[in-house]
Order: C-alpha cells, then structure tokens, then sequence
C-alpha cells in the first residue's frame, strides 16, 4: 500500500528496485547480520489504509526485538490490542454516512472491504480485555522502542507502517523518530526471489518456487508474508495479525538470511533484471 499523503523521516537501508541492481547477496546479507544492533520486527493492523483519516486507526500493534535474524534470539517483546475510537465506531453503523464514505475511500485497494471484514481478519475480538486507546498504544510503543541502542525497525511493507505510524503519532503530538528500516517485502522482491530463482534447478529450492508462483500468464513468484511463509514451511495460521506476522516474519527471515549466508557469493543481476522487465511491461499493458 502506499499513503501518497505524508512524507515521514526514515531511512531505508534495503535499495529501491532498479537500485538494487547495484546491491549482492553479501551487502544485503551484511545488513540483516549486524551483531552490533538491535532488530525491532513490528506490524501494525489498521482499519483502512488512510492514516490521516479519523476512522482509520491503529487497531493493533506487535514487536519482537533481537540482535540477529535467528529466531531463538528474544530479547523483549511487545504487544497491544487498540480500542476501537468514537469516531471509527461510525463506520459500523450500515445508516451512517461515515461508513459509506469509509468504503468508497478504502475500496479501491478491495473492492469486497467492510470494517466488519477487516475486525475479522485480524482477529481483532480475541483477547481485547486489556484493549487501550490508540494515543496511549502508540505513546506505549514509542516508548518501547526508544530503549534499544542501535535499534533498526524491521517490517515487510515497512514504508507502510513506519508512514502510517508516524501520521497517527503526529495526530496526537507524538513524534517517530528518524530509524534505521528495513523492508523484508524488498528483500524478497529484489533479492530472496531473484536468487531463488537462479537456483530452481535444485530439489528444495525448485519446490519453493512452485509454491511461490502465481498460477497466471503473469508467470511472477507472490512476495506476500503470508505465502512466502507456506512455501517455506512455515505456520501462516495467524497471518493478518500483528502478533502472528511477527514471529511469521521472523521465522520467514530467519530462514532468507541462512539462504543468503548459503549462497553469499551469488550472482542474481540477470534475474533480477527479468523481475524489472516484467513488472515495466505489466504496467505498459495497464
């Protein structure tokens, strides 16, 4: 998704599309080894994809905190249920003008959306009993954050969240401050896929592959958490959660970096070229 709105202060350690070109295995693998920092994997679930809306809030936000990408490397974890304001309360109200235009602003990213369809997914009525309000859940997480020494924020989509974030915190007078991000949905577009796909040839990674590939003339491989996660073996189960794309991410990167550390000296230009092509000619068909 992309908030075209608000301009926020990051700074993206993974390289955009054509940069990646200029980018190995080893600089990105360099990157998620970093011993001496500390990785904030976070999701946030939002009720819609406009921030600067009222309606569309924070409803739910996660984080797990280590110092490598392996999985048994937990060094503090956070998590926090949001009520649902006066304000979003409108869009459940099938009379109320608020939800029609919260639908027509929302449906061109799905066009089948309701409020009601996302508390579902998310499994949002699960274990509300320590709910909080959205500006204490982010003043909470800020604060969390704000701890670690070295910190990196770790997100798939991560110009989603660190945007939508930083939007919500303006709109109470709290700041996101300027971080280190990395975007594990870049790491698979650019570099997990391509380099899969310069080894499809081998037994494990040519089963990965299929699992991967969407079954369309489109012939290209799903960068989704969730079916990156099938195709790896790992449990999807709780996908759409904050908490569950959390430990998912973590598993599905765990997983990248020993690929990468496997196939460090890797040369993938070729097929990441073919990646660009592709998505260049998609969007001439459009």
């Amino acid at each position: 998704m992309k908030l075209n709105s608000f301009k926020s202060q990051y700074t993206d350690l993974i390289p955009s599309e054509k940069k990646s070109l200029k980018s190995s295995i080893k600089e990105i693998y360099e990157i998620i080894a970093n011993p001496i920092r500390n990785y904030i994997f976070f999701d946030l679930e939002t009720l819609g994809m406009h921030p600067n809306a009222e309606t569309d809030q924070i409803i739910e936000i996660a984080a797990s905190v280590c110092s490598s990408f392996d999985t048994n490397d937990t060094i503090a974890t956070f998590h926090k249920k949001i009520k649902i304001s006066k304000s979003s309360e409108m869009i459940f109200d099938k009379n109320n003008v608020m939800r029609d235009v919260w639908i027509k602003r929302n449906s061109k990213f799905n066009s089948d959306i309701t409020p009601e369809h996302i508390l579902s997914m998310t499994k949002y009525s699960n274990n509300l009993d320590h709910a909080i309000s959205e500006e204490v859940g982010i003043q909470d997480f800020l604060n969390f954050i704000s701890k670690f020494e070295n910190p990196i924020l770790v997100a798939h989509n991560a110009g989603y969240d660190v945007k939508f974030l930083s939007t919500r915190a303006n709109k109470v007078n709290l700041k996101l401050e300027n971080y280190d991000v990395i975007d594990t949905l870049k790491i698979c577009r650019y570099f997990f896929i391509p380099l899969l796909t310069s080894r499809k040839e081998y037994s494990i990674e040519k089963q990965i592959y299929n699992k991967l590939l969407y079954k369309t003339p489109r012939r290209s491989l799903s960068s989704k958490l969730g079916n990156v996660a099938d195709a790896l073996g790992i449990n999807s189960s709780c996908w759409h959660t904050a908490n569950g794309d959390v430990e998912m991410l973590r598993y599905v990167m765990c997983y990248i970096c020993d690929f990468f550390k496997s196939n460090i000296d890797a040369d993938i230009k070729k097929y990441q070229s073919i990646n660009i092509n592709r998505k260049a000619n998609r969007k001439k068909v459009k």
